[in-house]
């Protein structure tokens, strides 16, 4: 194996110091992975030197040591409790933050969503950007949250903005400009395979941007356009919503503010538990919701409430066996399978072997999977 980076031993040794952990407790040049990057290296490092940091008895660790005659086990068993220390913190942390809302009034959304209102308002002002991007994944309420901006401001549907979503073609868009030209907020709501569409690319640089004045073209034959010119002066401003970005649309990000809405479990969970209450839905849905999850649900958005909600008003006594079958389509089963191993093994490696072996894939996607856990 090659030696470490010189860069990342300086960044562990200093840890090391920081930590006052000796550096020649832990088998560098063993444990540094070439198939992870200095960075994702350097994370599982970091978390090992916590560890030994953490240890009450220093003699313990190298009694273990010697047993085991291996700096890297060692080193493993460390991570591994490591980890689990962190879970239990972690859960522990949740927990408090679910009994808080359940019990007193908080604010959790408003922080949530501060930032997509802030940006709601800007954009109605501003008289240089007249476009908006959000980027996030279904189910998380940002057009629910921008109409909500909108009308808190006292505008109006169909006078002050509209909304445009599903599928739409060019010329349907280019239409739907023309009649929305004046002075308004135009929503696009996740409007499927939009911009793998040149035409409409275009149509929305020029709706976005122009030198003083913002001209709008689509040269057709077509009798659709009978009554609408070729061309023509757009004064609105466009706020897309969407759930992922395409590649290579770095004209139209840079016409615009652009924002990532991105929750971790726990925010989602504590988040559901605000909606319930708002909603006064049965606080024992969101239980069941939280009971039932973990960091491997792919698709852990807030309309899962509503449907989980229904199911139990609908199925007084069989409603979480109806339940079960909505959540269980709704799992990563590799993660789910990484905290599974990760809880039954007594090292990092030995979940890493395992899970390798059951999902056919390398190491450094057991760690870097890992990381997106714990993050």
């Amino acid at each position: 194996m090659n030696e470490i980076p010189k860069q990342a031993k300086e960044k562990l040794e200093k840890l090391c110091k920081d930590y006052k952990v000796p550096s020649d407790l832990i088998d560098f040049f063993a444990l540094y992975d070439r198939k992870l990057t200095e960075s994702e290296n350097l994370e599982i490092l970091t978390d090992i030197i916590k560890g030994l940091s953490n240890t009450e008895n220093k003699a313990e660790v190298e009694g273990t040591k010697k047993a085991i005659s291996n700096d890297k086990e060692v080193a493993r068993i460390i991570e591994k409790e490591q980890l689990e220390k962190e879970e239990e913190f972690t859960n522990q942390e949740l927990n408090k933050a679910v009994n808080n809302i359940k019990f007193t009034s908080t604010n959790e959304l408003d922080k949530a969503f501060k930032i997509i209102k802030q940006l709601t308002n800007t954009l109605v002002k501003s008289k240089d950007i007249n476009g908006l991007i959000l980027q996030g994944g279904a189910g998380l309420g940002k057009s629910f949250n921008i109409i909500k901006c909108l009308k808190d401001k006292g505008l109006e549907k169909g006078k002050d903005y509209e909304m445009l979503g599903s599928y739409t073609t060019p010329l349907e868009f280019y239409k739907f400009l023309y009649d929305n030209r004046e002075n308004k907020i135009l929503i696009l709501d996740d409007t499927i395979g939009f911009f793998n569409n040149k035409i409409n690319i275009g149509l929305v640089l020029a709706s976005l941007w122009g030198e003083g004045k913002r001209m709008v073209r689509y040269n057709s034959s077509t009798k659709i356009l009978k009554d609408i010119p070729k061309g023509f002066l757009f004064n609105s401003k466009i706020i897309w919503c969407c759930n992922n970005l395409p590649n290579q649309i770095e004209a139209v990000m840079s016409r615009c503010y652009f924002y990532k809405l991105e929750f971790n479990y726990g925010e989602r969970i504590k988040l559901l538990y605000e909606i319930a209450k708002i909603n006064k839905i049965n606080l024992e849905v969101v239980d069941y919701i939280k009971e039932n999850t973990d960091e491997s649900f792919k698709n852990l958005d807030f309309r899962l409430l509503f449907k989980i909600n229904d199911i139990h008003k609908t199925n007084k006594d069989e409603w979480r066996d109806v339940a079960d079958k909505i959540l269980g389509l709704q799992r990563n089963e590799k993660l789910s399978l990484l905290k599974q191993f990760l809880k039954e093994s007594s090292t990092i490696k030995e979940a890493q072997e395992k899970w390798c072996e059951e999902t056919g894939n390398h190491r450094a996607t057991f760690y870097r999977l890992k990381q997106e856990m714990i993050k």
